[in-house]
């Protein structure tokens, strides 16, 4: 197994490593595998406590585990806590705003990055730490693309006299 990309929704996947195509799981499209990948175009770093299996078989479909062992590794637990990176949220946010729902309560604050997800949807706001919606230098160029922004302001936002009065271009 490896890990390939669909070319039309971008979606990370698990495919066999023996055949040329594979059928995406999100959108149905037929993709080619890259002949030769290396460990540098790895998509998905795994991260958590490592664990090893042994199978037996149990038939002629039918595999059974026989020992499950969990490998706390040291350096994969402080993986674990760290928050990811800015660029890896930014990467996320530009593919779809909706990654901003699950996000950690960091990068709800971060202004560039609820900035990315607002600029393709002004429903990003509500996702928004509370600061930055209360922010009116922030929701500014958010009101005036969509007047629906409104909606989901902070009371200081609201009362600022340049968000009230603004006008979606």
């Amino acid at each position: 197994m490896r890990i390939v990309e669909c070319g039309n929704c971008r979606t990370p996947q698990y495919v066999s490593a023996h055949g040329r195509i594979f059928i995406c799981c999100g959108c149905h499209c037929a993709n080619r595998i890259p002949l030769d990948t290396g460990r540098a175009e790895e998509l998905v770093i795994p991260e958590g406590p490592l664990k090893k299996f042994e199978f037996k078989k149990g038939g002629e479909n039918y595999w059974q585990a026989r020992v499950t062992q969990k490998k706390n590794n040291a350096r994969n637990l402080r993986k674990q806590k760290e928050l990811p990176d800015r660029e890896h949220w930014e990467a996320l946010l530009v593919s779809d705003w909706q990654n901003l729902i699950e996000a950690p309560a960091s990068v709800k604050a971060d202004f560039q990055c609820v900035e990315i997800a607002a600029n393709q949807t002004w429903k990003a706001l509500q996702y928004a730490a509370d600061e930055l919606r209360d922010d009116p230098v922030f929701v500014l160029p958010i009101v005036e693309r969509c007047w629906w922004a409104l909606e989901c302001l902070g009371e200081n936002a609201r009362r600022d006299e340049e968000v009230a009065i603004a006008r979606p271009t």
